[in-house]
């Protein structure tokens, strides 16, 4: 089963210190992300499809990018106490289907049209933004 999801990044604070960091971990230039510019990728993710209910792994497409929008190749994900609370829907009306795992690390992908700031290549560090 396939379903639609899109990974944004926007955070101005993490943009400044990713810009001014000293080193980088690996070349932008190892990443061919134009064989994925303005193609819909698959990939795997733990999918919460109910409040409480256990994750399920499956096969997700991911969009390009839209304007404003930056696809993100993640490298490494964990669960936080957010990501908790909002399984559980705890206070709110939960939103599923959902992919958690905001507190990641990653590369950029893809940007879409008006992104500025990050280019494929760039490391970036997702947050949450409720």
């Amino acid at each position: 089963m396939y379903s639609r999801f899109r990974t944004l990044v926007h955070n101005d604070h993490f943009l400044k210190l990713l810009k001014n960091q000293k080193f980088r971990f690996i070349s932008p230039e190892l990443y061919n992300t134009s064989a994925t510019a303005g193609r819909v990728i698959t990939g795997k993710a733990a999918v919460a499809w109910e409040a409480g209910k256990p994750l399920v792994i499956e096969k997700v497409e991911v969009a390009p990018p839209q304007a404003n929008e930056v696809r993100v190749k993640i490298k490494y994900t964990s669960l936080c106490h957010t990501d908790v609370h909002f399984w559980e829907a705890k206070g709110q009306t939960g939103l599923f289907p959902r992919i958690f795992g905001h507190e990641a690390a990653g590369v950029v992908e893809n940007v879409g049209d008006g992104v500025k700031n990050l280019k494929p290549g760039d490391h970036v560090l997702p947050v949450f933004t409720g």
